[in-house]
C-alpha cells in the first residue's frame, strides 16, 4: 500500500484517482444535502469537491518528486484559496487540516523504504530483465521492460544490490547490466536493445575490465 502511494503516478492514473475522489465527494456532498434537507445543485457538489480535493492530491504528487515536501503542501493550500476565491483568515484556518494531512502522508511515503530485512532493496523486476538503471531524484528509474518503473530507493542501494548480478556504473546517475552492452564507443556505448548511454571517463575501466 505505502510502495503504491510512495512511487510517483503517471499522468493518466492520477487524472483517474483525481476523477474518482471528486465524484465520489460529490455524490457525498449531494446525498448529505439531500438527507438534511436541504438542496445543491450536482455543479456545486463536484465544485465544491475540486476546490476542497483536488489542490491536495496534486500538492501530495508533486511533493512525492521534491526535496521539499513543505513547499508542494503550501502550493496547494495557494491553489485552493485561488480556486475558492477567498483569502480570509478563516479560508486560510479551514485548509491547515488538508495541509497538515498532506504533509504528514509525505513525510510517511518519504520514509518509507523498500528494503528487505537483509537490506537489499526489493526489485519490481528480476535483475536479469534489467538492462540499465537510472537516478531520478529520490527514486530510480528501471529500465528493462515497455517502460520504465519507478522505485523509491537511492541509486548507491540499488547499485548495492545489482552488483553482484552483472552491473556496473557508467556515470555517476546510471548503472548498466553488462550482459546487455552491445558496443562501447568513445563517449558512449550500446545496448543490445539499441540505446545509448553516456559513459563517463573515470568508469570506463570497471567496464572494461
Amino acid at each position: 500500500m505505502i510502495e503504491s502511494l510512495a512511487s510517483p503516478w503517471s499522468p493518466r492514473r492520477l487524472a483517474l484517482a483525481m476523477a474518482a475522489l471528486i465524484a465520489g465527494n460529490a455524490l457525498y456532498c449531494l446525498l448529505y444535502t439531500f438527507l438534511a434537507g436541504r438542496t445543491e445543485s450536482v455543479w456545486q457538489a463536484i465544485w465544491w469537491s475540486v476546490v476542497n480535493l483536488a489542490p491536495w492530491l496534486l500538492a501530495f504528487e508533486a511533493g512525492k518528486r521534491s526535496r521539499r515536501p513543505l513547499l508542494a503542501v503550501l502550493g496547494g493550500s495557494v491553489l485552493s484559496l485561488l480556486l475558492a476565491g477567498e483569502f480570509g483568515a478563516f479560508e486560510l484556518a479551514r485548509r491547515l487540516p488538508g495541509a497538515a494531512l498532506t504533509f504528514a502522508l509525505l513525510i510517511l511515503v518519504r520514509r518509507h523504504e523498500v528494503r528487505t530485512a537483509g537490506g537489499a532493496v526489493a526489485l519490481p523486476l528480476p535483475p536479469e530483465r534489467i538492462a540499465w538503471v537510472a537516478a531520478a531524484g529520490n527514486y530510480v528509474e528501471l529500465h528493462g521492460g515497455d517502460r520504465p518503473l519507478l522505485l523509491r530507493a537511492p541509486l548507491t542501494a540499488v547499485e548495492a544490490t545489482l552488483k553482484p548480478h552483472g552491473f556496473v556504473r557508467i556515470h555517476r546517475s546510471t548503472l548498466v547490466n553488462r550482459r546487455r552492452v552491445a558496443r562501447v564507443r568513445t563517449a558512449d556505448l550500446i545496448l543490445d536493445t539499441g540505446h545509448s548511454l553516456k559513459l563517463g571517463p573515470r568508469f570506463r575501466a570497471e567496464l572494461t575490465a
